[in-house]
């Protein structure tokens, strides 16, 4: 936490005096996603068309033992049993010049349900709590890296999140409660602050686009809705980490529509590949020799396995992309944002 509070003080020389004494700089620090992207159009298909085609070709590849991490932990890859069901609302902000856009990086405030039926029982009766979003938090991303021949994407992501598990409120249990009112929280995203907290990604966003918060006057340009399919591929490793040690890979099929202030509406399916941070953080870790603790041979085995990693997640991204445009004649997007690929695609 020293660490990011330093970091923050850096950051907020567009900031009064008061502000920096009266406010704590909090939020999640930034970590890199890296995960192969593929977004199309698909008009009159369900997502459990996709999704099981997707399904068929990963069971494929484990029956015909093509991937390499399994061989390095005498393991084998469990293709979790079904797609897990999330819904996100998001809704990005940009000032009236569009400078986000302009700079490529992405700023939203996220809602989250933990199925699709929840969220659908919300539009119908947002007065009980029962249907009641599970998360709301603010985002920022920045420093996207887009490689067109392998489909791999990286970016640097921040977050405050407004729930009890996050910093801050992890120490006194204090965050705001669910509905987390829209106007409301709009409203704190703008700002960059929660009470006497300077939010870690508007900090970010300041930092980036070389205004305040409020200079940039910020408003929402996309409302976005992701119904999100989930699935994992597990196996036992010595490297497992976090509440979910045996994930190594998520595959995701977000069906995205959006709404803006000047494209209208549209929709667009994403897959995401990802290396599973319960997974990475350890191995990639030894790997890039950061733990100067660590025996010699754990380093050695830790890069092996890391390679083998990056293999697996070719090898995924090679069969589904081949086996979706046999099945569906689909064509590939450019590889955007999903904000960016908002404002610029229309149906």
């Amino acid at each position: 936490m020293k660490i990011v509070l330093l970091i923050g003080l850096l950051f907020l020389s567009n900031h009064c005096f008061s502000s920096i004494k009266d406010k704590t700089l909090a939020g999640t620090p930034t970590r890199v996603e890296k995960e192969f992207k593929m977004a199309f159009k698909l008009k009159g298909r369900k997502v459990t068309d996709i999704s099981n085609v997707i399904k068929i070709e990963i069971l494929q590849l484990i029956s015909t033992k093509a991937f390499s991490f399994p061989k390095i932990v005498s393991e084998s890859y469990v293709l979790d049993p079904q797609f897990k069901s999330f819904v996100f609302r998001d809704y990005y902000l940009d000032s009236p010049d569009k400078l986000l856009l302009k700079n490529e990086v992405g700023y939203r405030l996220r809602y989250r349900w933990s199925s699709l039926d929840k969220f659908d029982r919300f539009q119908i009766f947002p007065f009980l709590k029962f249907y009641y979003p599970d998360r709301c938090e603010v985002q920022f991303k920045e420093g996207y890296n887009f490689n067109s021949q392998t489909g791999i994407a990286t970016v640097n992501e921040t977050r405050f999140e407004f729930r009890n598990e996050s910093e801050p409120f992890n120490k006194n249990k204090n965050a705001p409660r669910a509905p987390w009112k829209l106007k409301k929280f709009l409203n704190i995203a703008q700002a960059g602050e929660f009470k006497n907290y300077l939010m870690l990604p508007s900090i970010m966003l300041e930092k980036k686009i070389g205004k305040t918060i409020r200079e940039l006057k910020l408003k929402v340009k996309t409302e976005m809705t992701t119904r999100r399919f989930r699935t994992h591929l597990n196996i036992f490793h010595p490297w497992g980490s976090g509440p979910n040690p045996w994930q190594s890979f998520i595959i995701t099929l977000d069906d995205v529509y959006f709404k803006n202030i000047e494209k209208g509406e549209g929709r667009f399916f994403e897959i995401e590949i990802e290396i599973e941070r319960n997974a990475s953080r350890e191995i990639f870790k030894l790997s890039d020799n950061a733990s100067k603790e660590s025996p010699k041979e754990a380093q050695e085995i830790s890069t092996i396995a890391k390679i083998a990693l990056e293999k697996d997640l070719m090898l995924l991204r090679e069969k589904i992309t081949k086996r979706l445009k046999k099945e569906f004649e689909i064509t590939p997007m450019a590889i955007k944002s999903k904000y960016m690929r908002t404002r610029h695609v229309k149906n």
